[in-house]
């Protein structure tokens, strides 16, 4: 409760000065960026923090880019093309934009890049940021068929953009909600067209639940035997039950719905649901989220009926509509 004759007020950071807000971002950028061996001078501090607009996530981005800690990263050539960039825009965001679109740029260099190895790195930024949740490394190479050395490499220079935690389960996602927003609706050329990408996971998913779902996954020797009573099912479910397992049998409903209808992926759905569904049931049993699988059926069976008219009970007895 407020005391008689005060009232309340809220202090929003985008009502804040600019001057005020630019005056603590340049304090950061000559702060950080302090350490290269060519340090900005005032003036180009300045001329960075006036470009950021108040967004502080421009300012982390930059200094990511610019002065990642990598010796193998020339930061003094990368503070010179930042300083390059046109800042004529009015528009508050056009600079996160297209500093984003810098560093997407450099990432997929074709003078130094083979084609394949461009593919991988679309393939992997793309997926992280249509995941339904943050994945490892392992993770995302199980599920895209690649390497952990492949994506690793995918993620090397796009680590201003993306967070990569440390250690062997560190998971992978973009630093700021505003850096998925530019690749779907405002990054040119390297657009990510959502309902495509969708597509592609949910064929990786019923290629990888083809291949690791089986029956009594966990090897239980007694189907008789409550969950709660098997004294190391718990260990049992981490040894067999794969991670990428575990997000494709949780995922694979929404990467489906969100994305194209197409031939291939109808095949798979009736594969999947012909000859795995009671194994993917198994599954979420022992992960305990069965809720999961009956939302998912629900959910798809609309799906089907809006896109092909198909009702899910017959669908599995289709092989082309």
């Amino acid at each position: 409760m407020l005391a008689p004759g005060y009232s309340r007020s809220v202090l929003y950071l985008h009502d804040i000065e600019e001057w005020i807000v630019e005056g603590d971002i340049k304090k950061y950028l000559t702060e950080v960026l302090g350490s290269m061996s060519t340090p900005p001078s005032p003036n180009d501090a300045e001329w960075l923090a006036k470009r950021a607009r108040k967004l502080f996530i421009y300012a982390a981005t930059a200094v990511r880019y610019i002065h990642p800690g990598d010796p193998g990263v020339n930061s003094n050539a990368r503070l010179r093309t930042q300083l390059r960039m046109d800042s004529r825009s009015t528009k508050q965001h056009d600079e996160l934009n297209e500093l984003y679109t810098s560093i997407v740029s450099a990432a997929l260099d074709s003078r130094r890049l083979e084609e394949h190895e461009m593919d991988d790195i679309r393939l992997t930024l793309r997926t992280v940021v249509c995941a339904k949740e943050p994945m490892t490394v392992q993770t995302l190479a199980s599920l895209l068929g690649l390497t952990e050395e492949q994506v690793r490499f995918s993620l090397q220079p796009l680590q201003s953009i993306l967070h990569v935690q440390e250690g062997t389960h560190g998971l992978v996602s973009p630093f700021h909600a505003s850096f998925p927003d530019y690749l779907f609706l405002r990054s040119g050329d390297f657009h990510c067209e959502a309902t495509e990408h969708s597509e592609i996971l949910a064929n990786f998913c019923f290629d990888l639940m083809k291949a690791q779902l089986r029956f009594n996954i966990c090897k239980l020797e007694s189907s008789f035997v409550f969950d709660d009573d098997v004294l190391d099912l718990r260990g049992r479910i981490k040894e067999f039950i794969s991670p990428v397992l575990s997000y494709t049998c949780r995922y694979w409903g929404e990467h489906l719905r969100q994305g194209n209808f197409t031939d291939r992926v109808h095949e798979k759905l009736v594969d999947f649901l012909t000859h795995r569904l009671l194994f993917w049931m198994g599954v979420l049993n022992l992960e305990r989220c069965m809720v999961i699988g009956t939302d998912m059926l629900s959910q798809v069976q609309t799906w089907l009926k809006v896109r092909r008219g198909i009702p899910i009970i017959c669908a599995f007895k289709l092989k082309s509509s």
